[in-house]
């Protein structure tokens, strides 16, 4: 009996393939505080450079292989790098004044931008704390070093991730990923847009899905109905009633 597990449907079609199980690296800011400011000025502002660089790359990417539309969201992280000069400032004073890391000033300040973003409330502002939460995971990652692992199937696969960026969508190798199921929810605009447009089936929000537990399985992505079924998993039965409980 397959397991089921049920998402929000982000781009429609309906595929099969192997389940692989890709998890996010562990984002983790250790180092709060420092003596050596200056230093981490500098780290930080060589963040900011290389992250203006990937920007404008895949800003490229994304126009030329999907047109301007799915690229504005790289126009707007860099807008927010390049306009909101208060913000990238106030990491610097962060870093200055309360001897903070220049990961946990990064952590600290984007996260408030991301909320005071949130609270405007329509479309353009959710869009715009989306963008800018992509942003400041993009920051820290470059700060602490961390990479997500780079993957290149040969065969048919149902790829699971805890999340999927924009930037994520325009530099995979796609040419053997069937499916796409996403644990944690998704920048739906651009990424339903670029899923659409390789025709690639997108699940986000998977209810109660651990992926590794099933790498390897074979699994069917039904983003019609917003599922995701394991076959051949051991006590499956067992699983699917647990879900439906908890639905």
């Amino acid at each position: 009996m397959p397991v089921t597990f049920e998402g929000k449907v982000i781009s429609c079609g309906r595929q099969e393939g192997k389940l692989f199980w890709l998890p996010d690296p562990p984002v983790r800011v250790a180092v709060l505080k420092t003596e050596f400011v200056d230093a981490e000025v500098i780290h930080f502002k060589t963040v900011l450079s290389a992250a203006k660089e990937k920007l404008e790359k895949w800003y490229a990417m994304a126009v030329k292989e999907f047109g301007e539309k799915a690229a504005d969201i790289f126009d707007m992280q860099l807008s927010i790098l390049y306009d909101e000069c208060s913000l990238t400032d106030s990491v610097v004073e962060l870093i200055d004044t309360e001897h903070m890391s220049a990961e946990k000033a990064i952590e600290y300040q984007f996260g408030c931008f991301v909320q005071l973003l949130r609270t405007v409330g329509d479309k353009g502002g959710r869009e715009r704390a989306d963008a800018a939460e992509e942003l400041k995971q993009l920051l820290l990652s470059l700060a602490l070093g961390i990479h997500r692992q780079r993957i290149c199937p040969r065969e048919d696969t149902i790829l699971i991730l805890q999340s999927l960026s924009a930037a994520d969508m325009v530099s995979m190798d796609c040419r053997y990923i069937a499916g796409i199921g996403v644990l944690a929810g998704v920048t739906e605009e651009p990424l339903a847009f670029m899923a659409k447009q390789r025709k690639i089936p997108l699940v986000s929000e998977l209810r109660d899905c651990r992926g590794r537990l099933y790498h390897g399985r074979n699994a069917v992505l039904d983003a019609d109905a917003g599922l995701l079924l394991v076959r051949g998993t051991k006590g499956g039965k067992e699983c699917a009633e647990k879900i439906k409980k908890q639905v």
